[in-house]
């Protein structure tokens, strides 16, 4: 019986970061893979990277790899704004609480968005939580280090 495995990007992200990832595990996993609100298709679709404004782009480019910025580009600073205040304001721990299913948090160690010192508090609210690091990786781990990242999931899913 194949396995199914849920994969959510983290903030200013989208489903296209997990390609490699989805490939990889398609074989053995059936493979869900989520768009938050504000940051999937839909923006996808009406945005380019070269529509965006270049003091955008300088901005975000030092995060991560070209990805986080064309998502962040398309997701628009509004989205990322509200969305990066919501995190701040809203406590999700109860919401966590209810994830029943064992969870892989995978963090970069040097995460700008989210600090790495913010996992044990989302650990923690996750019955069924494991937290893993990957050194050097920013806020992409899955594209800044994807066999770290691979062997990661792999040994998670056994």
């Amino acid at each position: 019986m194949e396995t199914p495995v849920v994969l959510v990007h983290g903030l200013a992200g989208s489903t296209p970061w997990w390609r490699e990832t989805e490939a990889a595990l398609a074989a053995r996993h059936i493979v869900h893979l989520v768009d938050l609100p504000g940051y999937g298709a839909e923006r996808r679709a009406a945005f380019e990277l070269a529509d965006a404004p270049d003091g955008l782009a300088e901005r975000i480019m030092p995060l991560g790899r070209r990805v986080l910025a064309a998502d962040a580009a398309r997701a628009g600073p509004r989205t990322l704004l509200r969305t990066s205040r919501a995190l701040l304001r809203v406590d999700v721990v109860a919401e966590l609480a209810a994830i029943r299913a064992p969870t892989l948090l995978v963090w970069g160690e040097r995460d700008p968005l989210i600090p790495a010192t913010a996992t044990s508090r989302f650990a923690d609210a996750i019955p069924a939580a494991q937290i893993e690091l990957i050194a050097e990786a920013r806020h992409v781990p899955m594209v800044e280090r994807p066999q770290e990242f691979a062997r990661l999931l792999s040994e998670f899913l056994g």
